[in-house]
């Protein structure tokens, strides 16, 4: 039979279908390659210790951990999986949301998709392990029931809209910004018979409701996570000043994780949306700009006047523009050149984001690129799987004590700590001390390491700082000998400490650092 060429219609609906699912088999495969990251192993330290809530984060991660653990065992895999399965479900949310916007245009829907899918930011949400892609995924979905409630008119939709926004509160705080954009979007358009009905009170008392489990945690242990997160997370100073260079770093760390091209092409999209929605007078833009662009203007703010935020934090911000983005390109009044511009924007991206996940692959390469040493020993250290080495030494040590059963484990720091229980062999629990940061204070809330009185212990630290205090705290102290990570070249990369501690005298609960208002 002979193929009609000039007859032919790429069903791009298919075609996005098998692109999602190949690249998601894709991330199962590649979340088993790297060690956990510090985060990822503490994110698994908190689901085996299930609350309400947890200081650091909401709890959707730890428990989505909690479930992938029980089903996969205790691998990297299981701590990955759920990630990759929220960014899936960001495809198929962001697929419906653009076909809808631009009358049903599939082609549209797809290119939408296929954005998500290459730009670096969002491709590696969807491998570590963390609170982005839950994030990700119930503001989109959110937006998009707020789409239909309030653009289609479907008042049912407010409910369900009111229901995915506080999941997303229950995966990280950032969601807020989604009940915020709405209030703007009815207050400043012609939306604004809305606040006369009961429907957006009805969304913010489901919100409300979903939301009470880390709103309950945080009444009962003193506000400790607001504070932490809307007060005290990266503020080094409450002093107000413009710092144009802040704002450099932010729109440099923003081409990083778009791709500069990608990054451009953003800027467009938001600016055709707006102006197509006000000028223009397409409902479809000016609601999808309204989900866009305060979020955008509040981190450009934040970065000129205060310091620059973390570059992952705007995320959310991009993903009505990339709703939308296809369908401006796509029309027939685009130019070629900005056709042709986009079209480079996503080689771009792609050619980043292959060559980040080649990077565990291509080594040598990257270890010889001009990029500071302290850097580079950091990015071998973890490419050669120092916490699975340092966590199969410590369980060597405990086996070799006469009395093992009477050992327990301490780690410095919320980070190794993590590490090494993660890694050690039977993943048995360690405990942590001398944190010296307000992230990672979530061990204060669940560990009682005084229950270990009168036991002895294998402390492990990166250098020798904590020496005294782990002396105060045994009636004994001897230190081991160091453990030390070598590259393939012979040179040092890590050096660990290993104390053997005799009679745990017990110690004072810390607290985590006091947190200014």
């Amino acid at each position: 039979m002979r193929m009609d060429i000039k007859n032919f219609k790429l069903n791009y609906a298919i075609l996005t279908f098998l692109i999602v699912i190949v690249i998601t088999l894709f991330r199962f495969l590649y979340i088993t390659i790297l060690p956990l990251s510090a985060d990822e192993a503490y994110l698994w330290v908190c689901s085996r210790h299930p609350a309400l809530s947890f200081y650091d984060t909401p709890p959707m991660a730890p428990y989505m951990i909690l479930i992938s653990t029980r089903l996969f065992g205790n691998t990297e895999f299981a701590v990955r999986v759920f990630v990759s399965v929220f960014m899936a479900a960001v495809c198929y949310v962001i697929y419906l949301f653009s076909r809808e916007v631009s009358g049903g245009n599939e082609k549209s829907a797809f290119f939408s998709t296929f954005m998500i899918l290459t730009i670096p930011g969002f491709a590696l949400a969807g491998l570590l392990s963390g609170v982005e892609a839950p994030l990700l995924f119930f503001y989109l979905l959110s937006a998009y029931f707020l789409y239909r409630a309030i653009i289609k008119e479907q008042p049912s939709y407010w409910y369900v809209a009111g229901l995915t926004t506080g999941l997303g509160f229950l995966s990280k705080y950032l969601i807020l910004f989604l009940p915020m954009c709405l209030l703007l979007y009815l207050v400043f358009t012609d939306k604004k018979r809305y606040l006369k009905t009961s429907y957006p009170y009805l969304f913010l008392l489901i919100f409300f409701l979903i939301s009470c489990p880390v709103v309950i945690w945080n009444a009962q242990n003193n506000w400790a996570s607001f504070l932490l997160n809307f007060f005290s997370r990266r503020r080094s100073s409450t002093a107000l000043s413009i710092n144009f260079g802040n704002l450099l770093k932010h729109i440099g760390a923003q081409a990083g994780i778009i791709s500069p091209f990608m990054l451009i092409m953003m800027v467009y999209g938001f600016f055709r949306m707006f102006f197509e929605g006000t000028i223009g007078k397409n409902k479809h833009m000016l609601f999808l700009s309204f989900f866009s662009g305060p979020i955008l203007i509040f981190f450009i703010l934040y970065a000129l006047f205060i310091e620059p935020p973390a570059p992952h934090w705007a995320g959310i911000g991009y993903l009505c523009i990339i709703v939308a983005l296809p369908y401006f390109i796509l029309n027939n009044n685009c130019s070629i050149a900005i056709r042709r511009f986009f079209i480079i924007s996503l080689v771009t991206a792609v050619g980043m984001t292959s060559i980040i996940h080649s990077i565990p692959f291509t080594r040598d390469f990257f270890l010889r690129l001009p990029i500071n040493e302290n850097t580079k020993k950091n990015f071998e250290s973890f490419l050669c799987n120092f916490p699975s080495k340092v966590g199969k030494k410590l369980s060597e040590i405990k086996n070799i004590m006469k009395d093992k059963d009477n050992y327990f484990l301490i780690g410095r720091g919320f980070a190794l700590a993590s590490y090494l229980e993660f890694y050690n062999k039977g993943q048995e629990t360690v405990y942590m001390i001398c944190q010296r940061t307000k992230v990672g204070h979530g061990y204060y809330f669940w560990q009682d390491i005084n229950e270990n009185i009168g036991k002895n212990a294998i402390f492990v630290d990166e250098d020798s700082r904590c020496e005294d205090t782990i002396k105060s705290l045994f009636a004994k102290v001897e230190r081991l000998p160091d453990f030390e990570i070598y590259n393939e070249k012979g040179e040092l990369l890590m050096t660990f400490v290993f104390y053997n501690c005799i009679n745990f005298k017990g110690m004072e609960k810390e607290k985590p650092p006091v947190l200014k208002r």
